[in-house]
């Protein structure tokens, strides 16, 4: 088996804590939860109501996932965070059966909260399994039968470019410890 592989998404939204938008481990792909903030502009407020912020979280999936060479096709299991629970969550499941087939569901599980990062109302992570040989394209963009325009980029250049987007972050917040297996 070989070492994990933590993905920073370019197009992804800027984390608000310290973690990878993805870990590869294998043929899974762990992705850390996502609000619904704007991959664009970090600053700008979280869209109001559980629809808008729904999709927009979905819509951050996606980059990740993208981003990682898989699809919502790959998903097979979501944890989905509510801070309003009985008001969100018959609307919240109306939405999920946008992203999914009615006959491949992924095993899930939905828990109510009190509080959520940014003020947000719905969190999502999700685990995805993407054997060998069935990664689609890393363009966020890219949807399923269209072609793709991306090129395959071998294991040890994703890493390269992990760690050298990693130390610019570390660069721009002003900590220059030198990374982890780097």
């Amino acid at each position: 088996m070989t070492a994990p592989i933590f993905h920073m998404i370019a197009n992804a939204p800027k984390p608000v804590g310290p973690y990878s938008h993805v870990v590869e481990a294998a043929d899974w792909l762990f992705v850390t939860g996502q609000l619904a903030t704007d991959p664009d502009e970090d600053s700008r407020p979280l869209p109001d109501g559980i629809e808008a912020q729904t999709h927009k979280v979905f819509d951050n999936l996606r980059r990740a996932l993208a981003g990682a060479g898989a699809g919502f096709q790959h998903v097979v299991c979501v944890r989905i965070f509510l801070t309003e629970f009985d008001r969100d969550y018959a609307t919240f499941n109306r939405l999920y059966l946008e992203y999914f087939p009615h006959d491949r569901l992924p095993a899930r599980t939905t828990v109510g909260v009190t509080r959520l990062a940014r003020g947000g109302i719905v969190e999502v992570d999700i685990i995805a399994y993407r054997p060998a040989g069935t990664q689609t394209s890393g363009n966020p963009r890219h949807r399923p039968g269209e072609p793709s325009c991306c090129v395959a980029i071998d294991a040890s250049r994703i890493e390269r470019l992990r760690r050298s987007h990693a130390a610019a972050q570390n660069r721009r917040s002003g900590d220059v410890r030198s990374l982890p297996g780097a």
